[in-house]
């Protein structure tokens, strides 16, 4: 449930919905900070900008803040059975919902000179596109996991596919783990290569975009949820 009320005096409460939280959680696996702008969308760029993410959210937001450590106030809110949010000019107050308790958390914003500030990518032309379910992604990260591949792969291969691969590129003669997630209709030979540690989507299925050099588009297919992932240096497309 999202409940708000009108801004006065520079004062907003809000219940942030589950989803919202979610989506601040994820991000702040991507960048331990973040600013917050007027308005219902939710921006975050890791620190060697490889990763851009932008989520639009149930709430309008009226009162712009930054969290030089939203981990950590995440981990804080989360002691409350049902948090509200009272947004004011230099801080923000966390309460439950309903006057159910009478403790309080305060947490101070930090200056904008003191963090990230996402900036927005330009529009760049696809020449694959796959769509990557979220069974199929969640399933190869927990098998990268055990066998501690570090390296993502989305390329083609000989019978006209489109496969998923985790590995170690590094060592050309290692194990790997792979899936077949489309048919490679573009008659392209293509390795896209990522490290997993920047593949921190939230669980869904995605449209993949994928330019011939440096970015990728990974776009939410239920949620308006967005996420432009860098490809590594090593990344290799031939029409």
């Amino acid at each position: 449930m999202t409940t708000a009320t009108a801004v006065e005096s520079e004062t907003q409460t809000v219940v942030l919905s589950s989803e919202t939280l979610t989506i601040l959680k994820n991000f702040a696996g991507i960048n331990s900070n973040i600013i917050v702008t007027p308005g219902n969308v939710l921006h975050t760029m890791s620190p060697v900008k490889n990763v851009v993410g932008k989520a639009k959210i149930a709430e309008d937001l009226e009162i712009p803040f930054g969290i030089f450590d939203l981990g950590e106030l995440l981990a804080l809110v989360s002691t409350f059975e049902t948090p509200e949010f009272v947004f004011e000019e230099k801080r923000v107050t966390v309460q439950e919902a309903g006057g159910k308790a009478s403790d309080r958390l305060v947490y101070y914003y930090s200056p904008a000179n003191l963090l990230t500030q996402p900036k927005n990518v330009g529009e760049f032309e696809s020449v694959v596109k796959v769509k990557i379910r979220s069974a199929v992604l969640e399933s190869l990260f927990k098998r990268a996991a055990i066998g501690k591949f570090e390296d993502l792969a989305i390329e083609s291969d000989n019978e006209g596919n489109i496969v998923l691969r985790a590995l170690e590129v590094s060592n050309p003669g290692s194990n790997s783990v792979s899936v077949v997630v489309g048919k490679n209709d573009t008659g392209a030979t293509f390795r896209f290569l990522f490290k997993i540690e920047a593949i921190r989507v939230i669980p869904g299925t995605y449209d993949v975009h994928l330019a011939e050099k440096m970015i990728t588009h990974w776009v939410n297919t239920k949620t308006d949820l967005q996420y432009w992932i860098a490809q590594e240096l090593n990344s290799t497309y031939s029409a």
